[in-house]
This record gives structure tokens, C-alpha cells and sequence, in this order.
């Protein structure tokens, strides 16, 4: 590996002091800081909670439980020592691989509460992610000047003949450096993450005017309802303790999951405000209380919330698909876009031009590549593997 990768990923698996790099975080952090008190100047115990979250944790635990009693665990040095060193052996015969299946970079960035801002570089080949290197931006402007500089030497660091592409975000300054990777480097391409073009696709059907309004009259009932103690467990005594907000992939998924949630709950929220016990609570009886009741009752407004939970449930289950760790998806990506457009033709005849335009509007001028289109027109669509992903 050139440019000292190995030495990066060494001190990065000993928690060794870099000076300049900071250690990767946990992209939930952000969220779960909502939840939990997490003293950020604790790395051990935040590194504790992290590791419970490791798709490895679990194969762990079931290995551990195969082993004899009285097996002796591993010594901070021997960690440290021979097997780091093995892995670091083993991270070095992957990489002579390249030159035969070639790299793809994948450039992550993110900027916890505290303003910290962390760029991570991990390198994917023939089936495996690595972590290559972590930059702490923090005290940087994230122009597309600065952001190419790091894309363009990281390339170097790996060896610019042995990759193919680099993938990132969708933000404008990641889109400039890209291009400007392309110009410099004539053989590479660079692709958004799709999970992040299909947010966009979320995000843009949001702001049409019938759906902003259907989701903000959404957030009025949810807002109310949780907004107060004795309101809240009136519903949950409703709706048999199952909660109206759930937390999607991204902000914008969880729109439209609040949407899905609470259709599912539309008779027992009527139940609700007709019962004594909401008659009786002073905040029914409040302006927001009286309006919140007459959401409630209006029937255009559930079948409103009917048919945009329904109309972009595929572009949902998509975007889970995508976001997961369970399998690589760019080889149904394409077929399981065409289902979904498929999907909401077919459901929704009337009243899907507007979703649909959106829709190509974003799949056309970010995620169609040539790159892929050119794997595609020599291999069979996975009909199949798109068809089983999309109904999980």
C-alpha cells in the first residue's frame, strides 16, 4: 500500500495518536446523543456502546460460547503486537489484488453536535470495505477545492492505475470536487451515494405543496400528542402502546414512515377524541387541541395520508435496501428502480406524473453512470435478487 496507508490503519486499530487524524466515530453518534449522555472527552466508554453495534459482536459472542471452558483471552500486546501485525499482513495481500479487480474510494463525511468534522476514506475491493484513513476537517472550509485535494491524494496513496471510482455524497462542493477529479484523472469516475440521491428524491416530493401540507398537518397531531405526558398515554392506551413516530433511515424516510404509522392508527385516533377521558383533558380544549380533533375527523386528509404513504413506500423500502449492510446493492439497483417506478405507475395511474418526474429527474443526472450501464449491457438484470430485496 502506498503513501503509508498500512501505518494509518495500524495506528487507527491501537488507538495510537495521530496528531492531525482523529479516530473514526460511530455514525449514529449524532443521533443517539438525543438519547443518551455521552461525555465526548470519554472515547472509552463511548467506544464500549460502539462496539455492540459491530456486525462482528454477535459472531463473537457465538464463538466465545463454542470455546472450552477456561479459554485464556488475548493480551493487550498481543492485540497490539502479532495479531495486528497479521491483520495488517492480510490488509496487504487484499490489496495486490487490486491490479486485478481495481478500487473503488469512498470518501464519508460528517460533523457531530460538538462541530467536529470528520472525513473518512475507506477502499472497496472485490467484495470487501477497508478503512484506509480518517481527516479531522474540522478547522477547514468543505469547498470543493479542499475536498479534491483529499480525494486527489488518497488516490495517490493507493495507487491512481488501480482505481476505477470514487464515491460521496450528493452535496454541491463533493459534486464540484468530483468533476474536478474527472478532469484530472480521465479514467475515473465519480458517484453519489444512492442512498443519498434517493433521500433527495424524498426530500423533493416533500416540498410539493399537497404533500408538505399532508406531512406539517401530520406533525400537528404527532406534535401534540407527544408534547404532553397525560395526552400521550391516552394514545398509547388506544393504540395498545404502539407509538406514531418511528425513526427511519434518513429524516426524509421519516416522513413518510410517520405518514404510514399513523394511517395504520387512524381508527383508534378517532376512538381517541371521541372518548370521555379526551373530553375531559384541558388541553383537548385548547386551540391546538380543537384543531388537532378536526385533523383528526377530516376524511380527505387520511386519504391523502393514505395514498403518499403508499405511493412512496417502494422508494422507502429502496432507500433501506441501500442504506443496509446485509448485501451489495449495485447489482439490483437498477432493476429494483424499475420496480419501483413500475409499482407506483401501476398503484397510483392518476396522480403520479409529479412523483415520477422527481423520481427520473434526480436517477437520471446522478445515479445513471456509464460505468454501471456498461456492466449491465453485458450481464442479465437480477430480476430475481431485486424482485426478493424489494418484498423484504
Amino acid at each position: 500500500m502506498k503513501g503509508g496507508g498500512v501505518t494509518h490503519l495500524k495506528h487507527h486499530l491501537a488507538r495510537r495518536d495521530d496528531g492531525d487524524e482523529e479516530e473514526e466515530k460511530d455514525d449514529d453518534d449524532e443521533e443517539m446523543s438525543e438519547y443518551v449522555n455521552i461525555d465526548d472527552d470519554d472515547d472509552t466508554e463511548q467506544r464500549a456502546f460502539n462496539m455492540a453495534t459491530s456486525p462482528y459482536y454477535k459472531i463473537m459472542i457465538d464463538e466465545i460460547a463454542k470455546a472450552r471452558k477456561g479459554v485464556r483471552g488475548l493480551t493487550p500486546y498481543e492485540i497490539m503486537g502479532r495479531f495486528l501485525d497479521e491483520e495488517v499482513e492480510e490488509l496487504k495481500r487484499h490489496f495486490k489484488k487490486a491490479k486485478l479487480y481495481r478500487l473503488t474510494i469512498i470518501c464519508d463525511g460528517w460533523t457531530r453536535l460538538t462541530r467536529l468534522s470528520i472525513i473518512n476514506f475507506m477502499v472497496y475491493c472485490n467484495g470487501q470495505t477497508m478503512f484506509h484513513k480518517s481527516i479531522n476537517a474540522s478547522s477547514d472550509r468543505h469547498n470543493a477545492w479542499y475536498l479534491f485535494s483529499l480525494m486527489n491524494a488518497v488516490v495517490d496513496e493507493v495507487g491512481a492505475e488501480n482505481v476505477v471510482q470514487v464515491v460521496t455524497d450528493n452535496g454541491s462542493a463533493y459534486k464540484a470536487a468530483g468533476r474536478m477529479l474527472k478532469r484530472k484523472r480521465k479514467h475515473l469516475y465519480w458517484t453519489p451515494y444512492p442512498a443519498h440521491c434517493l433521500d433527495l428524491m424524498l426530500e423533493d416530493i416533500a416540498k410539493l405543496s399537497m404533500v408538505s401540507r399532508v406531512i406539517e398537518r401530520g406533525k400537528t397531531i404527532t406534535n401534540f400528542i407527544y408534547n404532553y405526558s397525560i395526552v400521550l398515554n391516552l394514545m398509547r392506551s388506544f393504540t395498545n402502546n404502539r407509538e406514531l413516530i418511528r425513526l427511519g433511515p434518513t429524516r426524509f424516510a421519516t416522513h413518510y414512515i410517520a405518514l404510514k404509522s399513523l394511517n395504520s392508527q387512524n381508527t383508534a385516533l378517532r376512538r381517541m377524541i371521541d372518548a370521555d377521558e379526551w373530553k375531559s383533558l384541558p388541553q383537548a380544549r385548547t386551540k391546538r387541541g380543537e384543531e388537532v380533533k378536526k385533523i383528526i375527523n377530516d376524511n380527505n386528509f387520511w386519504k391523502l395520508v393514505q395514498q403518499y404513504a403508499l405511493m412512496t413506500e417502494p422508494l422507502v423500502k429502496m432507500l433501506r435496501i441501500v442504506d443496509g449492510e446485509k448485501r451489495t446493492t449495485m447489482g439490483i439497483i437498477y432493476e429494483a428502480m424499475h420496480r419501483v417506478k413500475k409499482m407506483i405507475e401501476d398503484k397510483f395511474p392518476n396522480s403520479n406524473k409529479h412523483i415520477l418526474y422527481i423520481i427520473n429527474k434526480r436517477w437520471n443526472a446522478q445515479l445513471v453512470q456509464h460505468l454501471h450501464k456498461a456492466v449491465i449491457t453485458r450481464l442479465e438484470l437480477d430480476e430475481t435478487r431485486a424482485a426478493i430485496a424489494l418484498q423484504e
